[in-house]
């Protein structure tokens, strides 16, 4: 029985890799398929696709020339306006099909899933606890922002580079060489053209230097899993135990910094571009909106709720706003949790180095978006998780194994137990986090659904009720729209967005006096705001005052020269005015003048 079942092991153990990944593949087909069936939204989806002049027309050399130098939307990455663009000829004559922009996102996900339980089974060899982070991460709902949300192409689209960045710096670990550090850095080029967020690889690669690869001083072996830790040949170990710490830092310093730092040089070219365009679209807030006291205590606050909402999934909603004020109770006992969980996890860094690797993994990833520079009026995001939870699922199902293999016995009834662990974890994955996950996907089915669950989740924020009844706006139903507008600022009476959305359902309307009214109100806050400026405009053309409306849109010009609305309004407002001023001197009256 023995010999017979015995020649099945190897052949066993390398088809295992490919067996598991395909097998996370498909939780995450299964968690995620219901938003096969979903359309796009008015959340950034009309920027992007629907309202774009460049995807609809596909992979074309203009387009493939507007991909590389645009930097529309705020951002810069070619590699997701060429997916779009592809999606675009996938979806036939018949225009643009939701379905092949979900059905990318999707197999890029379920990609995602299975490179990463490569990723980590080659660096650990622990196949039961890659596999339960990996599936942790394939039907987490936390995730859905990412795979749902057709805007965010970008972020399954730059972490499948990362990944496979990763799986080769795995390679290079084992056997240094030039051209296995270039497929590094080609790999990381890739991901930084689709999303700016893989800035922290550099970073991320010196956390597995010291695990589970091994090359740092402060590695311990025998605790990378249970086929140990995946590096073929002598690695690097730390020196005699006399050795100073300082000393032993300095050594891994000199030997593994410098073959990072052409890897931190594409990170800050990425960043610089990535400054240069959210500063060029607006979309970095000014300190006045965000001080730096505030957006400190919202960053603490916010490393512990996304942590809170990986444990234990809430209220998860397309945008958390940025609260007027933090109290310093709140950053300080959120420092002062962060501040417990890294020294725990550094005390039992020779035990369960998972633990530390994990903790620093989410702490590095998180970041750039944490809101140190403040970009957008959010709080924090579900898709900024998407990275920098994968350290957290590691620190999951690594710490439980280790938690259940301390409980004595044989060899082999301790590595039963860690088998254990993975499938407790695995079947919570299934039982728990894959219903959650397939009613989240549900809630992205269009707009009104999406922001009708926004309003709820997060409490009834401003920014929700202008985002579901802007649909009703679209839709030429002012009446509706007005009635969600006007329930936001109930909420926050100041709030400049809903103030403008109110006068532009107001035209919409015919109000114009009330319209003027609450364009009025948002300029003596704002002096400088076009849109504003805009729509006194359009307020004085309706009215045939046709020099008040070249003055104001004049001015909104003069504060926003690239928007082509507001110039096209202008030159509208000057052939209606030139024509009035003719008509005037037919009838011998004297010209009115702006």
């Amino acid at each position: 029985m023995t010999a017979a079942a015995s020649p099945l092991a190897p052949a066993l153990r390398r088809v295992l890799p490919l067996l598991l990944a395909v097998a996370v593949a498909c939780l995450a087909l299964l968690a995620h398929a219901p938003g096969l069936d979903n359309g796009f939204t008015n959340y950034d989806d009309e920027e992007y696709v629907t309202a774009n002049p460049m995807v609809p027309e596909g992979l074309t050399r203009d387009n493939v020339a507007f991909a590389f130098s645009s930097l529309e939307v705020a951002n810069w990455h070619p590699l997701t306006w060429l997916s779009y663009m592809l999606d675009a000829d996938l979806s036939g004559a018949d225009g643009i099909s939701a379905r092949v922009f979900h059905r990318t996102s999707l197999a890029l996900h379920a990609l995602n899933a299975a490179l990463l339980l490569l990723f980590l089974l080659a660096a650990t060899g622990a196949p039961w606890r890659s596999l339960a982070a990996a599936a942790l991460f394939a039907v987490h709902p936390l995730h859905v922002e990412s795979v749902a949300w057709v805007s965010e192409r970008k972020d399954v689209l730059f972490l499948c580079f990362g990944l496979l960045a990763l799986l080769a710096y795995v390679r290079y670990a084992r056997r240094p060489g030039p051209g296995r550090w270039l497929l590094v850095a080609a790999c990381m080029a890739l991901g930084l053209m689709a999303k700016p967020m893989l800035v922290t690889l550099p970073a991320l690669l010196l956390l597995l230097d010291f695990w589970p690869l091994g090359r740092t001083a402060f590695a311990s072996p025998g605790e990378s899993g249970e086929e140990g830790n995946g590096v073929d040949g002598p690695v690097p170990r730390c020196g005699a135990r006399t050795s100073p710490a300082l000393r032993r830092l300095l050594e891994d310093a000199r030997r593994l910094v410098p073959e990072k730092l052409p890897l931190a040089a594409l990170s800050l070219a990425s960043a610089w571009v990535t400054m240069v365009a959210q500063s060029r679209g607006g979309a970095v807030a000014s300190m006045e909106l965000a001080d730096p006291a505030l957006r400190a205590a919202n960053a603490l606050v916010s490393y512990v709720a996304y942590a809170a909402k990986l444990l234990a999934p809430h209220d998860l909603a397309v945008f958390y706003p940025l609260p007027a004020d933090a109290p310093l109770w709140q950053g300080a006992g959120c420092a002062v949790l962060l501040g417990w969980a890294l020294w725990a996890a550094w005390r039992l860094r020779r035990k369960v180095p998972a633990l530390l690797f994990g903790l620093l993994w989410y702490l590095v990833a998180l970041l750039p978006v944490i809101g140190l520079v403040q970009v957008g009026r959010q709080a924090m995001a579900d898709r900024y998780a998407y990275l920098p939870c994968i350290g957290l699922y590691v620190a999951l199902a690594w710490g439980t194994g280790a938690l259940l293999a301390r409980r004595g016995g044989t060899e082999a009834g301790s590595r039963a137990r860690r088998g254990a662990a993975a499938a407790v974890l695995l079947g919570a994955a299934l039982a728990v986090l894959l219903p959650l996950t397939r009613a989240q996907t549900g809630v992205w089915k269009d707009s009104r659904t999406l922001f009708a669950h926004a309003i709820e989740a997060t409490h009834h924020s401003p920014e929700a009720y202008v985002a579901a009844g802007y649909e009703f706006y679209e839709d030429g139903d002012p009446e509706s729209a007005l009635e969600l507008f006007r329930q936001g600022l109930e909420r926050d009476p100041n709030h400049r967005q809903t103030l403008h959305m109110i006068s532009l359902a107001l035209l919409q309307e015919g109000s114009l006096d009330e319209a003027e009214e609450y364009a009025r109100r948002i300029l003596k806050r704002t002096p400088g705001y076009a849109e504003a400026r805009n729509t006194l405009g359009v307020v004085a053309f309706k009215r045939r005052d046709y020099a008040g409306a070249v003055a104001e849109f004049q001015r909104a010009v003069d504060l926003d020269p690239k928007d082509e609305t507001k110039t096209a309004n202008l030159d509208r407002a000057r052939r209606a005015l030139a024509k009035w001023e003719q008509l005037q001197g037919r009838l011998g009256l004297a010209p009115a003048t702006p």
